[in-house]
């Protein structure tokens, strides 16, 4: 006889137990239960405590079954899921959801921070080489003054003339005329500059004449628009377009662009001279030689 006979026999006579004997129900009951679970492990390799085990595996197919039979599998089946429950199915992630967990660590991790556009501004302070400087404006018959007993901290702007004899410790721009008897340090800019006496420290441009005196000394690059006399002392390179006169006194350290260039005795050239501003052309005198 096979497993399922023999299950049906002995269930059979678990009812029959059920019905006539004076044991009580309930413990009929857990005794058919264990009966049934001993058969399963014996016979067959499936556990019972697998649920895969299904009811017509335990009481075979197309056959009815008494409400006693009913209940009695009811009870198996729920002790069987309390015994062994399903574990729920991980989700199974895919890449875009990967990608979306990446992207929400980074915004924890690293905020986005609030950085503002970067604006324009105009950069002052700093010396832009101007070979020939011209002023914004025609100059007003004005006439600043900085004594000798004021010292100037920042830029100066005027839009007329300007005598300094004190300090300015900044950029100087100005539309006319530029008299200094003093000291600046920092960079010039004006239609006219005449150093009587007194040093700077800074580039120069100037958009005609430049006038430096004995005595006097320009720490910085010179540009000038018509010509330079030279009786002072320069250390940068000069660039004039026009006629450089360098008096005896004189003392250039560094390059000459000019138009011409007419030296005193005793003045102290060290550097190149250059007339790459002059009306002729020296390099045609030398073509058919």
């Amino acid at each position: 006889m096979g497993f399922f006979g023999d299950l049906k026999a002995d269930f059979s006579q678990a009812v029959d137990e059920l019905t006539d004997g004076t044991e009580n129900e309930t413990s009929k009951k857990e005794n058919m239960k264990k009966t049934f679970g001993r058969k399963a492990k014996k016979n067959v390799a499936v556990k019972v405590t697998d649920t895969s085990v299904s009811e017509e595996q335990l009481f075979g197919q197309n056959e009815e079954r008494s409400e006693t039979e009913k209940a009695l599998w009811d009870e198996i089946r729920a002790d069987l899921a309390e015994e062994t429950p399903v574990a729920a199915a991980e989700p199974v992630l895919t890449s875009e959801d990967v990608v979306e967990e990446i992207e929400e660590i980074k915004e924890v991790e690293e905020p986005a921070l609030n950085v503002q556009p970067e604006v324009a501004r105009p950069v002052t302070n700093t010396y832009r080489k101007e070979t020939n400087f011209m002023p914004d404006q025609n100059a007003t018959d004005e006439v600043g003054i900085i004594t000798s007993g004021m010292t100037v901290l920042g830029n100066v702007y005027s839009a007329g003339h300007m005598e300094v004899y004190g300090n300015v410790e900044g950029d100087v721009e100005i539309n006319g005329s530029l008299r200094l008897l003093g000291n600046i340090t920092g960079n010039v800019k004006a239609a006219e500059l005449i150093i009587e006496s007194g040093k700077i420290k800074g580039n120069v441009a100037v958009a005609t004449g430049v006038s430096i005196a004995e005595g006097s000394v320009i720490i910085g690059e010179v540009n000038a628009g018509s010509g330079a006399v030279i009786a002072g002392a320069i250390k940068g390179d000069i660039d004039v377009h026009g006629p450089v006169t360098l008096d005896s006194t004189a003392i250039v350290k560094g390059n000459i662009k000019s138009q011409s260039v007419q030296m005193a005795n005793g003045a102290m050239v060290d550097g190149m001279c250059s007339q790459c501003y002059s009306e002729v052309d020296l390099s045609s005198f030398f073509e058919n030689m």
